[in-house]
């Protein structure tokens, strides 16, 4: 992958600077995420051990360099220390990723610190390949803590974790359960007697312990429409600053807009809905909303 800043140009690749050697598979950079403080590279196919497809993280600084590269802030990986769980074939830790700013309460104004969320969508919990996101508070001091991770409720091929999207709303304030959220795809969740119909989970980016979701899939009081088997909900989103965005291509191909306030409050009904043939959208487009960005 590339990093650009300014006039910079520079090529980020296994050993220069991302940690390890080349392998076959190891997919670096097949997920990445910024904020203004840090960036995050997904190498879901990297090899931990004997563990293929297990998966790493690794998170640089935006802004800090060392040695002419970015500086290497977290080397994030299940066997890791203090990195929950173990190693395991096709867990896929880090097929998604996505990165906040994140002042601790407490910290300075000028603390540069981030929330990284790491999707594990292949990670075997009480059921097979349920799925699992995990969170990490990334320091501008190159050091980090994990917070519990999220595993949800358990089920065979939820695949938790697919994509995964982070925010916080007021980030010049101290970061806080009211002013953070996390949203996690789960697209091989199953709803009433649809399979794979996919479902969105959305929670205060900061809790602990974890508690129940806003659940956002085909139901009412959430999106329109009765279930569809195969629409995997949940492999398309991405956060802004007021609105969480969700695709769902496989089904009604639509993009659907969901405000943080009323996500909050626990309403699980979208905002704004778009869709091909409306407000200048072509008509007849495939696949809207397969990517948000």
């Amino acid at each position: 992958m590339h990093y650009f800043r300014g006039a910079l140009n520079l090529l980020l690749q296994s050993g220069t600077p991302i940690p390890g050697s080349s392998e076959n598979d190891d997919q670096n950079g097949y997920s990445v995420a910024a904020s203004a403080n840090h960036f995050a590279v997904g190498s879901p196919g990297e090899a931990i051990g004997a563990a293929e497809f297990s998966g790493v993280v690794n998170v640089f600084s935006s802004h800090e360099m060392a040695d002419g590269l970015p500086k290497l802030s977290a080397n994030l990986y299940q066997d890791a220390a203090n990195v929950a769980d173990i190693a395991e074939a096709n867990d896929t830790f880090g097929k998604a990723v996505a990165v906040a700013p994140y002042r601790p309460a407490g910290a300075s104004a000028a603390q540069a610190d981030s929330l990284v969320v790491v999707g594990v969508p292949g990670e075997d919990t009480s059921a097979v390949d349920s799925g699992m996101v995990q969170r990490f508070h990334v320091t501008a001091p190159a050091t980090f803590t994990e917070l519990p991770p999220i595993s949800g409720t358990p089920a065979d091929g939820n695949y938790l974790g697919e994509d995964v999207a982070v925010v916080n709303t007021s980030p010049a304030a101290e970061g806080s359960n009211t002013t953070m959220f996390l949203a996690a795809g789960a697209p091989g969740a199953d709803v009433g007697e649809a399979l794979d119909t996919g479902q969105v989970r959305v929670y205060p980016a900061l809790v602990n312990p974890v508690g129940a979701p806003v659940l956002i899939d085909r139901r009412t009081g959430s999106l329109s429409g009765e279930p569809r088997a195969q629409e995997l909900i949940g492999t398309s989103l991405t956060a802004g600053a007021k609105q969480l965005w969700i695709g769902t291509p496989y089904g009604a191909a639509e993009v659907h807009g969901f405000t943080w306030s009323g996500l909050a409050s626990g309403g699980a009904a979208p905002a704004n809905t778009w869709k091909p043939g409306d407000g200048g959208i072509p008509a007849g487009a495939a696949a809207f909303g397969a990517a948000i960005g």
